[in-house]
């Protein structure tokens, strides 16, 4: 599996957050904790809960194993409900129901931000209409991880219940509890997702690596250690085939 990542929307997640103090730019080092934090959200220890039964903790290879139920398909985004300064935390008050609906719709937008959502985005099952809104991130499995001394997880639960998956399945979605805080928050909700716009950057990244490459920009370097146009071709070709698998999923 490999985690894809929103450089510029964790960049821009970083300005909100950290203080300025004269700087120009934020660092590599602010990024990666940013990063960090969500993954740590995700990985860190939690539990499945069911009903008069006592808790089982989740091993990772469950996790990968769900999320990754195809080998076509090893692309993951991960997102966090609060993102909030450390000199906000004393002052903001969150509710379970509204840390699931907007880490759903973030979810829906693709977007690691909880700011600028468009709520009229939202799956067929709820608006009524069998018109597929071709905006939507369609999902193939979802994770989601709740962290707090308080977690109703029912409600959790309901609200990610309808989620738009790919052909229908809306067993695809895997809940994680933990009773302890994280990073002070007494609330905290994490998704980990294998998603259609998991694979959006590839095909920027595809146009912008087969422009250097008919330009033969720096091959010459690769090619003082064995890697020829044969193989970029092959890479290329591999990409290909992973963008066109997460572009049917939307389809």
């Amino acid at each position: 599996a490999v985690v894809s990542t929103q450089s510029t929307g964790y960049q821009g997640l970083c300005r909100r957050l950290l203080p300025n103090n004269g700087k120009d730019c934020i660092s590599f080092n602010e990024i990666n904790s940013l990063m960090s934090s969500h993954l740590a959200g995700i990985l860190l220890p939690s539990s499945i809960i069911k009903e008069e039964e006592e808790p089982v903790q989740i091993e990772i290879d469950q996790v990968i194993e769900h999320l990754v139920p195809h080998p076509a398909y090893k692309l993951l985004s991960c997102r966090m409900m609060p993102v909030v300064s450390e000199h906000s935390r004393e002052f903001t008050n969150t509710t379970w129901d509204m840390l699931s609906k907007y880490s759903r719709q973030m979810l829906f937008q693709n977007s690691i931000k909880d700011e600028g959502l468009l709520w009229n985005i939202r799956p067929a099952s709820e608006t009524g209409t069998c018109n597929r809104q071709t905006s939507i991130n369609r999902s193939i499995s979802n994770f989601v991880v709740c962290r707090g001394s308080k977690t109703l997880l029912p409600q959790i639960e309901d609200r990610y219940s309808v989620v738009d998956m790919y052909r229908g399945d809306r067993t695809k979605v895997m809940f994680g509890y933990c009773k302890h805080d994280f990073g002070k928050l007494d609330k905290s909700v994490f998704v980990m997702s294998n998603a259609a716009q998991n694979g959006a950057f590839l095909e920027k990244l595809l146009v912008d690596s087969w422009r250097k490459f008919n330009a033969k920009a720096f091959l010459y370097q690769y090619e003082n250690f064995g890697l020829g146009s044969d193989w970029f071709l092959d890479s290329f070709n591999i990409m290909e085939k992973v963008n066109l698998d997460y572009r049917a999923i939307s389809s």
